[in-house]
């Protein structure tokens, strides 16, 4: 794939993290039937995308789960975490506004594009995986971090 090469050139550099997740992102939404789960695995990396973008997390897990990648197993990067777990971490605060936009009946939590697709995305997952993404956003919440 092409992206990979532009990711793993000599020349590329990430100036900035949540835009190259977004790229990403963008990328496997516009050719998902063409892209399998080691290429996958390969432009999510932790080299090429150490951070996950908050509104692109729950995408990713849902890619993960389309392709069959079994969510505890995947590579782990230098630090020990997974592209599941680096989402779960990245995911708290759109996890909180899907949630409270379900409560309150509506079907986004928000009027932008991306409010629209985290909802829906939410909403697609297993129910193992909401409480994945649950219980790690009251837990940052208990701690004061979201």
């Amino acid at each position: 794939h092409l992206m990979e090469e532009i990711l793993y050139s000599k020349y590329f550099q990430c100036s900035s993290c949540n835009q190259v997740c977004s790229k990403i992102a963008a990328y496997c939404r516009c050719h998902g039937n063409a892209i399998d789960s080691s290429s996958f695995l390969s432009l999510t990396d932790a080299r090429v995308m150490p951070l996950i973008n908050p509104e692109e997390a729950l995408f990713f897990i849902k890619f993960m789960i389309s392709l069959g990648i079994n969510l505890d197993d995947d590579e782990h990067d230098l630090s020990g975490r997974n592209l599941y777990e680096r989402c779960i971490d990245a995911a708290p605060s759109v996890v909180r506004g899907v949630i409270d936009s379900l409560c309150h009946g509506t079907n986004s939590y928000g009027s932008r594009r991306q409010d629209k697709n985290a909802c829906g995305d939410y909403t697609q997952l297993p129910p193992h995986i909401k409480v994945d993404l649950l219980e790690y956003a009251l837990a940052r919440q208990q701690h004061g971090e979201i």
